[in-house]
């Protein structure tokens, strides 16, 4: 009986190296790598909503590729997918989709906590985590790919509200959403 459990406990660590493994590199996020070209994200989340959308920096030629009413955590996120000189792949970008109707400080602070868990389960501890009065940030360092949570918050009472960001990047980007 003894020998069982040695081996039981022998079988779960070896699985959970393995998962941990599994996960030591992340080359993209979700279906993605890094690196691919605007046609080959379209193709793969199309049938989620994926259209081409003209990004905010006024750059024509730096087309954008959007998701609205993406799940994450139970809360709908658009979901941006940006791309660098040479149009691949180097950031997907989280934004909630009440952030257009100005989310509460407690609503910021809530959605931050509900990510960082499921980040959390999904990645393991954060490598880095800093809390500074009305700010918050996770960071996880996986091979190819960082990830970056941030909320920023106002002091509950004041009406201003709060700011959640999600971004995965290549590690060796560091761009802000």
């Amino acid at each position: 009986m003894r020998w069982k459990t040695v081996e039981a406990a022998i079988v779960g660590v070896s699985f959970a190296a393995i998962l941990h493994a599994q996960v030591s590199d992340l080359p993209g996020w979700g279906k993605t790598k890094w690196g691919m070209k605007p046609q080959e994200v379209l193709d793969l989340y199309r049938a989620e909503g994926a259209a081409n959308y003209s990004p905010r920096t006024g750059k024509p030629e730096r087309l954008e590729i959007k998701i609205e009413h993406f799940k994450v955590v139970n809360q709908d996120f658009t979901v941006e997918f940006r791309f660098d000189e040479d149009f691949g792949l180097d950031l997907v970008g989280f934004t909630p989709q009440d952030a257009q109707k100005k989310l509460s400080s407690s609503d910021v602070r809530d959605l931050f906590t509900s990510l960082e868990k499921a980040l959390t389960e999904k990645y393991g501890t954060a490598t880095f985590s800093n809390n500074v009065q009305g700010q918050s940030k996770r960071s996880w360092m996986l091979g190819s790919t960082k990830i970056n949570l941030t909320a920023i918050w106002a002091p509950e009472g004041s009406g201003l509200g709060g700011f959640l960001s999600l971004t995965y990047t290549r590690a060796s980007v560091e761009k802000g959403l």
